[in-house]
């Protein structure tokens, strides 16, 4: 029994990209990753991909695994275009470019072709790539569409381009992540005075007045007063959020 998939928005997709990316840093924690190692892994969850790619997964969210089986089966897993059953690929048969989803109001936009006719098909509409008797197959034999004017206006004029550059802005915004991984190291002891060694520059996070601040500098340790200097300013070990080695001297 397949569950069918919520489509998601721009919030869900960072959410859900958020979850994978602490999954990673907690297993990063069984071994001695360097910060840098983590710090691009999260940058490259985080990464826009393309346009398209994140066009696709916000309209086509909906199209679920059972979906793409049945469209496979449908088509007898054959290519429609050329019939070869080689390098097989879901097509949108109006174009994502414009919109639309492989699946539109539960009727499928969705036609089986070979990497290669897909190629060759790309973002053209079906009237320039398909001949009018494939298209006439395609409407009776399979129910799919190639004229959706009364959805253009649900799809083409959602503004997706809008949406991707917000969905950009926002993950931009998503370097606390990363303090928190920080911070969760400190916590955890993963960093110490053990680890704090001299000559070396270090980037520091650190609470004051509430505000987060950043300094760089080397660090000296002051044990007994449960404290870190660095450039001559003293900082509490409890208001340290992370630290991360900045350069060698």
């Amino acid at each position: 029994m397949y569950i069918r998939r919520k489509p998601y928005g721009i919030d869900e997709l960072i959410k859900k990209k958020e979850e994978i990316a602490y999954r990673i840093i907690k297993g990063d924690f069984k071994g001695k990753i360097p910060f840098s190692v983590t710090e691009k892994k999260i940058n490259k969850i985080f990464k826009v991909k393309g346009k398209r790619y994140e066009r696709h997964k916000i309209i086509d969210s909906n199209f679920t695994y059972a979906d793409s089986q049945w469209i496979k089966h449908l088509f007898e897993h054959r290519c429609f275009n050329c019939g070869s059953k080689k390098n097989l690929q879901i097509d949108h048969h109006l174009p994502l470019s414009l919109g639309y989803g492989l699946k539109i109001d539960n009727k499928y936009n969705a036609v089986l072709l070979c990497k290669k006719c897909n190629n060759q098909k790309s973002s053209l509409l079906p009237t320039k790539f398909y001949t009018p008797s494939q298209l006439k197959i395609l409407e009776t034999s399979y129910d799919i569409c190639t004229h959706k004017g009364k959805h253009t206006a649900d799809y083409k004029n959602i503004n997706i381009e809008n949406l991707i550059e917000s969905y950009e802005k926002t993950l931009k915004n998503k370097a606390l992540l990363y303090l928190d991984y920080l911070d969760y190291l400190w916590n955890q002891k993963k960093i110490s005075k053990y680890r704090l060694k001299k000559d070396f520059f270090y980037k520091i996070y650190y609470i004051k007045d509430q505000n987060l601040q950043i300094m760089y500098g080397e660090i000296k340790y002051k044990f007994f007063l449960g404290k870190v200097d660095i450039n001559g300013l003293e900082i509490s070990l409890k208001d340290i959020k992370g630290v991360i080695l900045w350069r060698c001297h």
